[in-house]
């Protein structure tokens, strides 16, 4: 039970690390087509390709199956992406685009709850899929 804890919470270590480094590198995109200065240009491509490599470990960890891997990172990395555009560049969201962020959280909590788990497990054959649902 604690290596399912411990995966579970490195699972979403990477998530919430892949969302954040891709929504700064949304931002020093923004910012670069405000100042165009290459470095900063060359900063968002860096942070975006460490995103896509922690997305990669996220999906290796078996956690989340795909779909709900690539929800749950893309809510993290525009909920991120808003609160920084709210900080830094002045933005402002309508009703409408709250209630959207809401939904979107709501989605976190049902894709959170309702996610079989697929692991291998070597004991049974190498390279068998095995299924085990959570209560």
């Amino acid at each position: 039970m604690a290596g399912d804890f411990q995966r579970t919470f490195w699972a979403y270590v990477l998530l919430v690390f892949a969302g954040g480094i891709g929504a700064v590198g949304d931002a020093l995109l923004n910012s670069w087509v405000k100042t165009d200065k290459p470095a900063t240009l060359a900063a968002a491509a860096a942070l975006w390709l460490t995103s896509v490599v922690c997305f990669a470990g996220l999906l290796k960890c078996g956690r989340f199956q795909f779909g709900a891997a690539v929800v749950l990172g893309l809510l993290v990395h525009s909920t991120l992406a808003v609160v920084f555009d709210r900080l830094y560049f002045g933005g402002r969201l309508s009703p409408w685009q709250w209630t959207g962020i809401l939904f979107g959280v709501a989605a976190i909590v049902l894709i959170g709850q309702g996610n079989p788990v697929t692991t291998r497990v070597s004991a049974v054959q190498p390279g068998q899929e095995v299924r085990v649902d959570r209560p």
